[in-house]
């Protein structure tokens, strides 16, 4: 067990001997922390960190904001004058590859690799193990709260990884009959993707392979509901089949409904994960605009204080 851990899933948390150790400032610190850390094999320049997290604003400004931040992030993790997570040299910082750590992501995507290439069906039981521990260290996406480009790459990036390794964790429990956990599985993959026509199926499976007819009609209407809502769309032939098998009580072999895999590094999504992709992103560009408007409001009242007092400062003046 490492002395010190590191969690960027969710909320940015740092562990030394179990203990969370300061407190990260939200915003450009978390950012640049996460940033380092999910770049911890590269050796980072100073003026590319500054134009990367500070670029609209001038050369010297991004350079002296870069400097305060790594003092701020020295200071809450509480580093050694040497020897340090942070190895910051005059003209770059990288993580020091000399200390040792844990971190959330990399544990996550070493248990994803074990078994990248291989269906659900086709894991053996320590693949099993290391893709459950994957999915309970995806507590939540990657630094919530954080809307930098880089950031919202990276996080679509592990969310693909998470819901393979769910998929391939439904996949197995379906294989085994292992209905409770299956359930479990098959409802993260739908708060990601609601319209995700695979799964339901899955769960309609489970559901009917566990004595209950009405649970697996019931996910049916789920699905047909969510990809109405979605997609505008009614359902695959295969999931129609497979209703109509559940209802006349005759399921026939399940194996034309588990289609193949897709990897992340595939080049063309299916619809409902572009969808799901696009919906994000207005979220994304919805919050922004709450941001500056509340930003626009803000410099408002105080350009309007600033005139007040200017005004008042007048009025005194030719009274007088």
């Amino acid at each position: 067990m490492h002395d010190l851990a590191v969690q960027l899933f969710g909320k940015c948390r740092v562990f030394r001997d179990g203990k969370v150790v300061g407190h990260l400032p939200p915003g450009k610190t978390q950012g640049l922390f996460c940033f380092l850390l999910i770049h911890r094999s590269r050796i980072h320049s100073r003026a590319t960190l500054a134009s990367l997290h500070w670029g609209n604003t001038s050369t010297v400004q991004s350079r002296k904001y870069l400097r305060t931040t790594l003092w701020q992030l020295r200071t809450a993790l509480k580093e050694p004058e040497q020897g340090g997570l942070l190895l910051i040299e005059p003209d770059s910082v990288r993580i020091n590859p000399a200390v040792s750590f844990s971190l959330d992501v990399e544990e996550f995507e070493q248990a994803y690799l074990t078994s990248k290439q291989l269906s659900g069906q086709a894991l053996s039981q320590m693949q099993l193990e290391l893709l459950r521990k994957a999915a309970d260290l995806y507590r939540s996406d990657l630094l919530e709260g954080c809307y930098q480009d880089w950031c919202l790459h990276e996080r679509e990036r592990l969310q693909n990884m998470y819901l393979l390794v769910l998929d391939k964790l439904l996949a197995s429990c379906e294989k085994h009959g292992n209905c409770e956990q299956g359930w479990s599985y098959g409802a993260r993959i739908l708060q990601y993707d609601p319209a995700c026509e695979r799964t339901h199926q899955r769960l309609m499976r489970l559901y009917y392979g566990a004595g209950d007819r009405a649970g697996a009609v019931r996910q049916y209407e789920r699905c047909v509901t969510a990809l109405k809502q979605e997609l505008g769309v009614e359902p695959s032939r295969q999931t129609l089949e497979l209703y109509e098998q559940i209802c006349a009580d005759k399921p026939q072999n399940n194996s034309n409904f588990n289609g193949p895999v897709p990897s992340p590094e595939s080049g063309f999504p299916c619809a409902s994960e572009l969808f799901v992709r696009l919906k994000k992103m207005r979220q994304t560009l919805s919050s922004l605009q709450r941001q500056i408007k509340e930003d626009i409001r803000t410099l408002d009242k105080a350009l309007d204080s600033g005139e007040s007092r200017k005004a008042s400062r007048l009025a005194r003046r030719f009274s007088a």
